[in-house]
């Protein structure tokens, strides 16, 4: 399971095809062909498991945005011959934020609390590359103009003269 593979999203998914998304189409009952999309599983580990008639195992994943974790727990189930399916699931991760970057509702609460926990933009970027605009470049961006592609397939962060995040590109 791990590198790079494809994926069939679930019927469930928010992804649109003929316009409308899966989750409504399945809500109807509707099952449509769903192309296979580009994952990487970074890192998939066994953190526990309990055995008995309903056997239930604590699994830890590393992966591309885009992967559809409870797709993944079907298809382990799939590889061992049975079936699985996710009891819960704990995001503890999204690009380089972490549960460490997190506040509670009550951190929050204090005078001046919410706007110092507010990053950035351009900083919530970060380590993403960056491209710096010139002033016509950022005006172009700004008004729905395209660019010269990068060349890159990551996502990078078009930064004006200001240092103010104009685009994600």
């Amino acid at each position: 399971f791990l590198g790079p593979q494809l994926q069939v999203p679930p019927m469930v998914s928010a992804i649109k095809v003929g316009g409308e998304r899966l989750y409504a189409k399945a809500r109807r009952g509707e099952q449509v062909e769903r192309a296979p999309r580009p994952i990487v599983i970074h890192e998939l580990g066994l953190l526990g498991f309990t055995p008995g008639e309903r056997p239930a195992a604590t699994i830890e994943v590393a992966c591309s945005g885009g992967t559809y974790v409870r797709s993944l727990a079907a298809d382990l189930g799939r590889a061992l011959g049975t079936l699985a399916h996710l009891a819960s699931l704990r995001r503890t991760a999204v690009g380089r934020f972490t549960e460490r970057d997190a506040r509670t509702l009550d951190d929050l609460a204090g005078p001046g609390e919410l706007v110092s926990a507010v990053l950035d933009p351009a900083a919530a970027m970060d380590p993403a590359a960056v491209r710096a605009l010139t002033p016509d470049e950022a005006a172009a961006l700004a008004t729905g103009r395209t660019l010269d592609p990068t060349g890159r397939g990551d996502p990078v962060a078009a930064v004006a003269p200001d240092g103010r995040l104009v685009a994600v590109i």
